[in-house]
């Protein structure tokens, strides 16, 4: 930073000033942070206009500002009282915008004032740790320091100017923007129309590991948290830029400088983006060649005419008939499909926007879209009237009709016939499509990097139909469309698997890969070497990441690593790539990250009184049970049983004395059921996802039997005669369901839903009763103690 000096009369003048500084006091351009202590304001200037940013609070400590619409977020400001590391104020701020602007802070105690300076065409992130100091004798000062961050290219300054400008230009049209915020996980933002998922993992230097917490601010953006809900580490954005130049932007500003890694996923197109920092570093961002789609449809759905049917492993047929009469056919191959799914086919009305020459033919929808299938189906679209298949061009996209692609037939058809490698919207119509789509940028490890080359194949069939290429000079230009495709983005993707295990880096090179290998003519004399070098890659590179997945589970006890293995695990089977011996593994696996011990201990007191005479009698019992999966009917549960026996039992009551001898007996678990996943629904793409909890959020419910241990009194009197044993019984049991009686949910067993969850280490959860209750004369007192302990294997 380049600091501007103060003279020395400015600096009497602030010192004079300091004992009358006003307090801080928030307004709609000001924020109070750091217990109100420091005042946060904004200063903005572009093409020649300027304007306050408008201050929003989210936290004591934090808060963000807007520029031009209060539903693009522009600026994150926190202030940390440090005072006790380094006795300093911090000063952390994040931009989401690279206009110029003037961040002030003013020390609203001594009268001390900075400001931060971001030039033009800049996104910066700045963490000052020296900012302010702790002291409220300190004199006032001021200074200006330029903040440094990263710069852009003329051609994205120009880009972010014109969303400005039509974002102001919104803005006067409404004051206010409401947005319905997107279902999500607690891990996950879903922005831009819900359209984009981000989430968040980091590592502090420690070598401790998560996932950021995710809040949403406004339909393009959220933030994330990472060790407190009061401390914001990140803001992100996704921004709708198609109409200025055909992409989705991705900007965020950093308010922390530990390791992390964003993770931006395309919920239609299956591209995905990732974003890392490393440790120690803060990092602003405006990435506006982030996404970038194919062109946009929009598609009418005949409902009426839909069909649908259950596809397994075995495959099958499904026929749609549109209301024109146009008949659609799916073949579904066996091996096509892993886990059964209900297939839907909807035929298409009307679409608008085709940049082809000529009407549509025929087109349908097929659901669930995204579906990737393990071999190619075929579909047969089989007009009323059957068109002249040389003058045709075929095309998909997906969901609502986005990233709209040509797309290839088959060459040997006499009739509309594609080949279906992932489930989405599929036709025809007549014409050539325009030239600018098989220029597309391809873009490396995302699966719509091979649309340029799907597109410039799909040009060569539609050649071949009309009789300009026959079918060996088809195949003659076609193969080098595929080796291109293989040597420039499937087997660089692949590659680069190897330092990356997000799940959704995964899935979206799997899927390009094995789209790839479907849309690959076998006839190809490689096929085989790409098929096989696909097939070895994926099946390695899944068990290593179950295998770290596994590893991280034990070193940070996080069970929700669990969830990545089964994911991994099913990515794996969908592939086709799973062994018995790599299921018995995974399986393992699973087992000895899913390993708890429960630390039972109960001590009851119970008091009797008979006239003068008293009985007490004190006793502790305590059980340490393992538990872990087992077989219980169709599925798994985590459950176990130890010993249950007394520490100590202590009777007193004069003139007798009293010993006890004891027998133990079972303490069991029959289920313990941990909130690792929370299912999520998207809206509203319909999509549904699975998300890990976080650990302080997981829910806990236990249900478990505490058992009967026994014990045998042997009572001597002071008197002849009167020394007695007594047979062994039980004394716990029943005193426990006297106290626990509205926990009871069958005879002997009982259940636990409200723990304290314990954020750090082995244990997990603890629980804690202390009770006590009085009745005809006998008083009982109870301190029962719960502690539930991950100890994985």
């Amino acid at each position: 930073m380049r600091k501007t000096l103060v003279s020395l009369a400015g600096l009497l003048l602030l010192a004079a000033a300091a004992s009358a500084a006003p307090p801080c006091a928030p307004s709609t351009t000001s924020l109070c942070l750091s217990g109100g202590r420091f005042e946060v304001s904004v200063a903005w200037s572009a093409q020649n206009k300027t304007g306050d940013g408008q201050a929003v609070s989210l936290t004591a400590d934090t808060g963000y500002f807007w520029f031009f619409s209060d539903s693009n977020v522009e600026l994150i400001v926190k202030v940390l009282d440090a005072t006790a590391i380094n006795g300093k104020f911090w000063v952390f701020f994040g931009a989401l915008s690279n206009v110029e602007y003037t961040l002030t802070v003013r020390d609203s105690v001594t009268g001390t004032r900075k400001q931060y300076q971001n030039p033009s065409g800049q996104f910066a992130s700045v963490g000052d740790t020296q900012a302010f100091s702790g002291s409220v004798d300190a004199p006032p000062t001021s200074e200006r320091v330029v903040a440094r961050g990263t710069g852009t290219s003329p051609e994205s300054i120009g880009g972010i100017q014109e969303f400005i400008d039509r974002s102001a230009t919104r803005a006067s049209r409404k004051a206010a923007t409401d947005f319905t915020p997107c279902n999500a996980g607690p891990t996950q933002l879903f922005l831009s129309g819900c359209r984009f998922k981000v989430e968040a993992t980091w590592q502090d230097s420690q070598g401790h590991s998560g996932y950021g917490q995710a809040v949403q601010l406004t339909s393009d953006t959220g933030y994330l948290w990472f060790f407190s809900a009061t401390n914001v580490e990140l803001m992100v954005k996704v921004l709708d830029a198609r109409a200025i130049n055909g992409n989705f932007w991705v900007f965020f500003g950093a308010l922390s400088n530990v390791q992390y890694r964003i993770t931006v996923y395309d919920t239609l197109s299956g591209d995905v983006k990732v974003y890392t920092n490393a440790q120690g570093t803060f990092a602003s961002l405006g990435d506006t060649a982030a996404f970038q789609p194919g062109p946009s449809v929009t598609v009418s759905w005949d409902d009426a005419h839909a069909a649908s049917d259950r596809f397994d492993e075995a495959g099958g047929t499904l026929t749609a008939t549109g209301g024109d009469g146009t008949q659609f056919v799916l073949t579904i191959p066996p091996g096509a499909i892993v886990f059964p799914v209900r297939v839907t086919m909807t035929p298409v009305s009307q679409i608008t926007g085709l940049p082809i020459g000529g009407p549509v033919v025929g087109a349908v929808q097929i659901e669930p879209d995204g579906l990737l299938l393990m071999e190619a189906a075929d579909l047969k679209i089989l007009p009323a009237t059957a068109p002249s298949l040389a003058g045709l061009t075929y095309f998909r996209y997906r969901g609502p009709g986005e990233s709209y692609t040509p797309y290839p037939g088959v060459p040997q058809s006499t009739e509309i016939d594609m080949p279906v490698t992932y489930l989405g919207g599929y036709g025809a119509a007549n014409g050539a499509p325009s030239g600018a789509l098989t220029r597309r940028t391809i873009r490396p490890k995302a699966a719509g990097a091979l649309a340029p080359y799907i597109a410039r194949a799909a040009d060569l069939y539609r050649q071949h139909l009309a009789q300009q290429l026959s079918y060996e000079d088809y195949l003659a230009q076609v193969y080098p469309i595929w080796s291109d495709a293989w040597g420039e983005v499937v087997s660089p993707a692949l590659e680069g698997l190897s330092d990356s295990c997000d799940l959704s880096v995964l899935e979206s090179v799997f899927q390009m890969a094995l789209e790839f290998r479907n849309l690959d003519p076998q006839t190809d004399p490689h096929w085989m070497t790409y098929s096989d070098g696909i097939f070895s890659v994926m099946h390695e590179k899944v068990l290593t990441c179950i295998d770290e997945a596994y590893q991280r589970c034990k070193a940070n006890n996080d069970p929700s690593e669990v969830m990545l293995i089964e994911k991994l695990s099913t990515l794996l089977q969908r592939i086709g790539l799973m062994t018995d011996g790599d299921q018995a593994a995974i399986r393992d696996k699973i087992d000895r990250c899913l390993r708890f011990e429960l630390d039972f201990e109960s001590g009851l007191t119970v008091g009797s009184s008979f006239g003068s005479a008293s009985l007490t009698e004190q006793l502790k019992v305590r059980a340490i049970t393992p538990l872990q999966l087992e077989a219980s009917g169709a599925g798994f549960v985590l459950s176990g049983s130890s010993q249950i026996s007394h520490e100590f039992v202590s009777i007193v009551g004069p003139p007798c004395t009293y010993s006890v001898a004891t027998k133990p007996d079972t303490f069991a678990v029959s289920r313990l059921d941990i909130g690792l996943f929370t299912q999520v629904d998207t809206w509203p793409l319909n999509l549904t996802f699975v998300v890990p909890t976080p650990r302080d959020q997981m829910s806990v419910d236990m249900i478990y039997s505490p058992g009967d241990p026994q014990e045998q009194m042997t009572q001597a009197c002071p008197y002849p005669g009167t020394t007695t044993t007594g047979p062994f019984q039980g004394v716990f049991a029943p005193i426990y369901a006297l106290l626990h009686q509205n926990e009871a949910v069958a005879q002997g067993d009982y259940i636990v839903t409200k723990w304290d969850p314990i954020r750090s280490g082995s244990i997990f959860a603890k629980l804690e009763y202390n009770r006590t209750m009085g009745l005809a004369g006998v008083s009982t007192s109870e301190d029962t103690f719960i502690t539930l302990k991950h100890t994985p294997q």
